[in-house]
């Protein structure tokens, strides 16, 4: 049987993270997840096949039973900057199931939901194509950033909904405080490999990454092609571009969770330059203060 337009869209929401283990439950009045938990309105059941509990993050999604509307909850057990993390799921697309979509505003619009502040921006477009129309929300509480988005086949998004979603949300406090700093850089050293091997230009790939908690340090392994006599010099020009990729470092920190977590943990972040045979050619560190 063919699947419906919301299946497919929480599927491809899915390509941001890593399906691991299924969890069902039948409908009830709180849905209970890893991280939270969230009322489900009249109308709205949790999909059987929606929470993903890949490492630190818990995923949900809330669909109609008309199949008109659906309700993503993305929970991190860490605060990030909300309008950051909302405009690079979105209009920067850091999320495939939304980087097609249309964004009337550029930035996105802060929000209020009772005690619930963050960030908001409106999307349209065409998926398997069904005109959509949605909103994603992005805000922090209780030591966890969440994310959340509605697409809907209606003409408009239900904002009371929405709200009414947002504002039941509940941290399970007990969950984040067993995130030690160990665990939350494994984690997101875990999401960033998902990514790896990624080629960076025609002589560099980003291989691996590797941590070290005894001295607090993260270190991105960069594979150059070649042979060591064709770096002479190296550590000279490594030099001269630490400035650079410190400052990178800087731009990316609200954005890339790799970065965000292992400095907020007190971790250096490093690169280490190897030959495609594993030949150390170069290494460069960079404390957390100079990222902050």
């Amino acid at each position: 049987m063919q699947s419906s337009i919301m299946k497919k869209i929480s599927l491809l929401s899915i390509l941001t993270l890593l399906l691991i283990t299924i969890a069902s439950c039948s409908h009830s009045e709180r849905y209970d997840a890893r991280l939270f938990s969230v009322e489900v309105p009249d109308g709205l059941e949790p999909d059987e096949d929606s929470e993903n509990n890949y490492t630190l993050i818990n995923y949900v999604q809330l669909t109609d039973t008309a199949d008109n509307n659906t309700y993503v909850i993305m929970a991190f057990p860490f605060e990030g900057n909300p309008e950051a993390v909302l405009h690079n799921q979105t209009v920067g697309g850091g999320n495939p199931a939304l980087a097609a979509m249309h964004y009337p505003a550029s930035r996105p619009e802060p929000f209020k939901f009772g005690r619930r502040e963050g960030y908001e921006i409106a999307m349209s477009g065409v998926i398997e194509g069904i005109d959509v129309v949605g909103t994603g929300y992005c805000f922090n509480t209780d030591g966890c950033t969440f994310f959340v988005y509605n697409l809907t086949k209606e003409a408009t998004p239900d904002a009371k909904m929405s709200r009414k979603i947002i504002e039941s949300i509940s941290v399970n406090t007990d969950e984040i405080e067993s995130y030690d700093a160990e665990r939350l850089v494994e984690g997101v050293a875990d999401m960033a490999r998902l990514n790896i091997p990624l080629r960076i230009d025609e002589l560099t790939t980003w291989s691996g990454i590797t941590t070290d908690h005894n001295k607090r340090e993260v270190v991105m392994v960069m594979t150059l092609d070649g042979e060591a006599s064709d770096y002479a010099g190296i550590d000279e020009h490594l030099a001269s571009l630490r400035g650079a990729m410190v400052e990178n470092l800087r731009e990316g920190r609200d954005t890339d969770w790799l970065i965000l977590v292992a400095t907020d943990q007190g971790y250096s972040l490093g690169y280490d330059y190897v030959l495609t045979d594993g030949t150390p050619l170069a290494s460069l560190r960079v404390s957390p203060d100079e990222v902050k």
